[in-house]
This record gives C-alpha cells, sequence and structure tokens, in this order.
C-alpha cells in the first residue's frame, strides 16, 4: 500500500517527532532542514516520493521537557546550550529531536503543549 493511499495513517499510538539538524543561529533560514517524523506499525505503508523511513539512533540521551507554545522553543534550546557548556558532557554526532506529546497540537491551547526535546550524549 502506498503512503498516501492510507486512510487513517496516524492511529491512536503513533507519536510524532521533528528532527533539526541545523542551529538556526549559524544557517540562513532558507538552508535549515529538519525531517517532520510520525510514527506508524502498519508494515503494509510503503514511503514514496519525499516520504522516506527513518530510525532514531539508539544510544544515550538527556531528556528536557518544554511546557508550552511551540514558539517558546527557542528558550528551552538556549537553556540545553548552557547545560550542555555548564555540564561538560560530551555530546554524539546525531542530531537532536523534539518528540511532541500532544496528540492534536491543533486542538490544544499553547500553554498545554507538551514538547521533550532529546540530546544525545556519549557514555
Amino acid at each position: 500500500m502506498k503512503f498516501f493511499d492510507k486512510k487513517n495513517l496516524m492511529g491512536k499510538d503513533a507519536m510524532m517527532f521533528g528532527i533539526g539538524h541545523d542551529n538556526p543561529k549559524v544557517t540562513d533560514i532558507d538552508e535549515l532542514r529538519c525531517d517532520a517524523c510520525i510514527s506508524w506499525d502498519d508494515k503494509t505503508v510503503e514511503p514514496q516520493g519525499e516520504i522516506s523511513s527513518k530510525t532514531i539512533a539508539g544510544g544515550r540521551y538527556v531528556m528536557f521537557l518544554h511546557k508550552g507554545s511551540y514558539d517558546k522553543l527557542h528558550d528551552i534550546f538556549a537553556e540545553i546550550g548552557d547545560w550542555i557548556v555548564e555540564s561538560g558532557v560530551m555530546l554524539r554526532d546525531e542530531p537532536m529531536f523534539e518528540k511532541y506529546l500532544n496528540r492534536d497540537p491543533r486542538r490544544t491551547k499553547p500553554e498545554n503543549l507538551r514538547t521533550e526535546i532529546y540530546v544525545p550524549i556519549e557514555g
């Protein structure tokens, strides 16, 4: 079954992720790369075109929880950057990623949005 032929692809257990590959403080906005991801269990669905399958790398991560609007995520990323410097933790060569915890963010008040941010660390 082709990806876009599947109805109700996002079942009740689907998870949504964002994987940013660039730092917006050093990369022009037109050059930023990001993967918007959802999980699905139906093995008959085949990604096609610009849709591909990806597995997030295993290993050790530090998780930060952001409560509130997505447009305030930059604040927690600044705090994470400070924490990385202050803690002396070593990062792995993997991208950070965000896991969006609300089932339907369009129907969730901004102050009720929850986002986990995962930072890949050595060890």
